[in-house]
Parts: C-alpha cells; sequence; structure tokens
C-alpha cells in the first residue's frame, strides 16, 4: 500500500510526498512528513496504510492525537477515510486515493499566522500535567536536603559537650581530648572543658 501525503503551502502549490506503506510525522527534519509548530513533538506519530480505507496510527510523543474533534487519544488506534487527526495547529484529513493500492491524507494548517481558527489544546493536552509528579519531586528532595543534618549531626560524649561541659561550675573552651568512660574511646574534641573563672 502507498501512503500520500499532501500538504498545501500558503502560495497555492501543494507539496506532495509518496511512502512505502508507511512515514513518520513530526517536527524533527528526520521525519518523513515535517509538520511546524511547537505543540507538534519532534516523533509525533506514525501513518500506516493498511488498506484503501483505513490507516493505522501509532503516536510516538505522550501529547496524543485528537481524532474528529474529539478527546485526545494516545497509543495504536485506525482511522478510516473521512476522519480528521488533529496533531497541534495541523488538522490531517484520511482521503481516499484515485488507484484503489493507496491511501492519501491531507495535511492541513488551521491556526495559521491569520488566526483563522485557534486551536483547542490546552496546558493538559501538551504534556504540562506531568509537571505534577515533577513538583512533588523536588519538594520531597528540598524537604531530604533540609532534614539531613538534622538526623545526621554529630553526637558528642558529655565532656565535649559545649554547653556546661557536661560537670557543673565548668566551661567550654575549644580543642581537647576526652576520653568516654562508655566507650572507652579517646575522641578529639573541638571543646575543653576548664574550671570557669571566679
Amino acid at each position: 500500500m502507498q501512503l500520500i501525503v499532501r500538504i498545501p503551502r500558503r502560495d497555492g502549490s501543494v507539496r506532495e510526498s509518496q511512502h512505502d506503506g508507511a512515514a513518520t510525522v513530526g517536527r524533527a527534519p528526520a521525519n518523513d512528513v515535517v509538520l511546524s509548530g511547537l505543540r507538534v513533538a519532534a516523533q509525533h506519530l506514525r501513518l500506516t496504510a493498511l488498506a484503501a480505507d483505513r490507516l493505522g496510527v501509532e503516536c510516538l510523543s505522550s501529547i496524543g492525537v485528537r481524532l474528529n474533534d474529539g478527546p485526545m487519544v494516545t497509543g495504536a488506534f485506525e482511522a478510516r477515510v473521512g476522519d480528521s487527526l488533529e496533531v497541534g495547529s495541523w488538522r490531517l484529513t484520511v482521503q481516499a486515493a484515485e488507484s484503489g493500492d493507496a491511501l492519501r491524507v491531507l495535511a492541513t494548517d488551521i491556526g495559521n499566522a491569520d488566526g483563522l481558527q485557534r486551536s483547542r489544546l490546552s496546558l493538559g493536552d501538551t504534556g504540562l500535567r506531568m509537571r505534577r509528579p515533577a513538583l512533588i519531586g523536588a519538594v520531597a528532595v528540598l524537604l531530604l536536603a533540609l532534614l539531613l543534618p538534622l538526623l545526621f549531626r554529630p553526637r558528642w560524649p558529655a565532656c565535649c559537650r559545649p554547653s556546661g561541659c557536661g560537670h557543673p561550675g565548668r566551661s567550654a573552651t575549644p580543642t581537647a581530648t576526652c576520653r568516654t568512660a562508655a566507650t572507652a574511646v579517646t575522641t578529639r574534641c573541638s571543646w575543653r572543658c576548664a574550671t570557669a573563672a571566679a
């Protein structure tokens, strides 16, 4: 099956391309059919001519495709002659070709600079619905960064603590070693117990 894609230009000419059964559609130049627009993904979908009246559509992007002015559709589905697919500001209409071994798709820019028709694509449809998990993740990382210092602060032996040194009538001064009876380990402290001046 041949797949014929026609794209009318503003000067009245028509750009036509023929593909052996399948074609990729998207914004990137590597696609078989290149459609401009920020709401068109780099690789948006793959079109496959299944029969003279059936077109296989596989969404390659999470943005999805609007089928016959309905809700956004993702994944793989079939379209028939007369169905229209909305990809960003483009409408792809499935048409029967003159020969029985081909299927034609007409791509029309419905959101052109003249503003003839505005696309009804919402922010949620363009993939911005993914911001909620990203926001939750950012808050979790921030909380973790704030709580880690509280959970893993150094535990000083009683004689190394700067406040009171664990002994009545003594104050803290920097750098000394102290030995804890519980662990029998000599610890280099940043505080030294000294008798407070009278």
